[in-house]
């Protein structure tokens, strides 16, 4: 069954009123029509079941018939932090971090990243990511969105990573580097945080300034993997090793 999406701005009184977007795609797309019943999310951990109505003013909405609140499976907070390739590629990025169960992704703006850095640029990328997850989510049968934040400059997350996570995983090519499931010990950290550079890898500076702030950098892999498939690698990596510590406890 197609799942939909609706803020929680629009749910009120046992009703849920969907917007343009939504509702172009329900009926114009899959030709779906009044009185069918639907699932729609609202992003915050819940689920609905309703029955599809129209009213005076021809507006979507369902009436709402069952409600649950889906509890999250015991799983680290994983923020992935991305410095930003190519468009098409950070939207791929995007949408399977999403599938793989990411809580954040902020976007990072490096040495070696092309992105124009201009606030009305950024917003508009953002909001398009934002698009991006909530589609994804849709699909993969998340009930809660990832958040993904402005782009910030690599050096504001950097210095504040060890802190503010129990686990910093801080990928690149550089020579010394720490063998990645040397890292990932059997203790269940609450919280992880992995750092993926642009294409080129990080700058020596950027390297200098990881290790200044305690990020060891860590080898994820014997070979040389493209921007979008260490990031994918390494979610699926976690998913793998936190999601079978989660089955067996």
């Amino acid at each position: 069954m197609n799942r939909f999406f609706i803020s929680p701005d629009n749910i009120k009184d046992g009703k849920a009123y969907f917007e343009n977007r939504e509702m172009h795609h329900i009926l114009d797309v899959l030709r779906i029509r009044p009185n069918e019943k639907i699932v729609f999310f609202d992003g915050t951990g819940n689920e609905y079941t309703g029955i599809l109505k129209r009213d005076k003013n021809r507006l979507l909405f369902a009436n709402i018939i069952h409600k649950k609140n889906v509890e999250k499976f015991r799983f680290p907070r994983i923020t992935l932090s991305q410095a930003i390739p190519k468009k098409e590629k950070m939207d791929w990025i995007i949408e399977k971090a999403t599938e793989l169960n990411v809580d954040t992704i902020i976007p990072i703006i490096t040495e070696r990243c092309l992105i124009r850095k201009n606030e009305e640029v950024l917003e508009r990328y953002t909001n398009r990511w934002r698009k991006i997850a909530i589609s994804a989510s849709k699909q993969c049968g998340r009930v809660v969105i990832p958040t993904i934040v402005q782009p910030k400059k690599f050096l504001d997350i950097a210095k504040d990573a060890n802190i503010n996570y129990k686990l910093a995983i801080f990928a690149t090519l550089s020579d010394k580097r720490l063998v990645l499931k040397e890292i990932l010990s059997d203790v269940f950290p609450d919280s992880i945080i992995v750092f993926v550079g642009p294409e080129g890898d990080f700058t020596e500076k950027e390297i200098r300034l990881a290790k200044d702030f305690n990020l060891a950098p860590v080898n994820i892999s014997p070979l040389t993997l493209r921007v979008e498939t260490a990031s994918i690698f390494l979610l699926s990596v976690l998913n793998f090793k936190y999601m079978s510590y989660t089955e067996n406890t």
